[in-house]
């Protein structure tokens, strides 16, 4: 019989008043290497309710063995960014570009998953931006 303990330890950067979630970071671990993830927007606050999104990739990517932690990031990073993609224009701020300039750095890999919204007009330029 094996008996196997395992620590997911979650650390989530925020906005002041918490509208914008900036990072978040799964490690489980710390000895290997780290990958970002750039998605479109946060559904949750992701410390302890995450989105399927979020599951699929944190599941995928721990059955690569290679990687010890995600750092999720997010084209715009307002919480409560709307699914009508005309109205994105406010659903960042400076601190969006700043956290994901910062968890790209500190990864070994990149995957950029915004998928089929990055054609939109509006969230191109957003794209070309970062």
């Amino acid at each position: 019989m094996q008996n196997i303990k395992s620590t997911l330890e979650t650390e989530a950067i925020f906005s002041e008043d918490a509208n914008h979630r900036y990072l978040l970071k799964k490690t489980w671990d710390s000895e290997k290497q780290t990958l970002t993830i750039i998605t479109m927007y946060p559904h949750y606050d992701g410390v302890l309710n995450i989105d399927l999104t979020t599951q699929l990739i944190m599941n995928k990517v721990s059955e690569m063995h290679v990687f010890g932690s995600i750092h999720f990031v997010n084209l715009y990073s307002n919480i409560t960014t709307p699914i009508n993609l005309k109205h994105l224009e406010n659903a960042y701020d400076k601190h969006t570009d700043i956290q994901i300039m910062k968890a790209v750095k500190e990864s070994d890999e990149v995957i950029l998953a915004w998928g089929s919204y990055a054609k939109k007009p509006v969230v191109e330029a957003r794209v070309n931006e970062i």
